[in-house]
């Protein structure tokens, strides 16, 4: 499921592709001579782990960007509103999710929709979360 929705997602912006991050082994590199479609959700949460990081980008195209965005149980989500349209895929783990006043249950399978500017966040984090993240560059005004 999650590889039929990154690839549906990269092939539907691929004709807008400009530049992208690609993923190689322990590196993430800047590539603008080279388009990269497929990804493992797998090696990537592994490099951030490795990295030590709660979020790891691996795509920055002119429409969209993409990360992948980790919590451990029990973990504060911190994050602030952005000033970006959102969508989480939910890969592992479960928590609640707040936003706008209304809580949701969040299990793998999960798919969340953030608009732009609204405050939100994970909480409850009762098993490790991985996440994956799309981030719209299309002007939310």
């Amino acid at each position: 499921m999650l590889k039929k929705l990154l690839g549906y997602t990269i092939a539907m912006f691929g004709a807008s592709l400009a530049t992208f991050y690609s993923f190689h082994g322990t590196n993430m590199e800047h590539q603008q001579d080279k388009i990269q479609y497929t990804y493992e959700f797998d090696a990537i949460n592994q490099q951030r782990a490795k990295d030590n990081k709660s979020y790891l980008p691996f795509l920055n195209v002119k429409t969209m960007h993409c990360g992948i965005y980790h919590l451990k149980a029990g973990a504060k989500d911190g994050q602030s509103p952005h000033t970006e349209d959102e969508v989480y895929y939910v890969e592992s783990g479960k928590s609640k999710f707040h936003m706008d006043g209304e809580e949701f249950d969040v299990q793998p399978g999960t798919i969340l929709f953030v608009p732009a500017h609204k405050k939100h966040y994970f909480h409850e984090i009762t098993d490790d979360l991985s996440l994956l993240v799309f981030f719209s560059k299309a002007d939310a005004n």
